[in-house]
């Protein structure tokens, strides 16, 4: 079902008669009418990879043994991402004060 899903939303993004073809629908990357902007991301190609990387987890368990210390590692940005995010911020502010000061 869910890789149904994501081969539908590709289908769609890809196809010459277009179903959703409004500006209104254009948030989803689906409509042909995308007006430019800077910050505009569609929503359909990247859901269909989200969709995609569920159907592989779903096919691909994770194995139950115990990981290993690279893999705990690798995994502690992904589980205080929160962390990782605020606590950039105030270092890379600090590095331009900084640069800034050094003129």
């Amino acid at each position: 079902m869910i890789v149904g899903a994501a081969t539908a939303t590709l289908f769609l993004h890809a196809s010459e008669t277009h179903p959703l073809n409004s500006q209104i629908w254009s948030f989803t990357g689906l409509s042909r009418d995308v007006r430019p902007s800077p910050d505009l991301l569609p929503l359909a190609p990247w859901f269909a990879l989200t969709l995609s990387g569920g159907a592989l987890a779903r096919r691909w368990p994770l194995s139950a043994g115990i990981p290993t210390p690279l893999a705990a590692v690798l995994a502690w940005p992904g589980r205080f991402s929160l962390v990782m995010y605020l606590g950039h911020q105030p270092v890379l502010i600090c590095i331009m004060w900084l640069v800034v000061e050094q003129r």
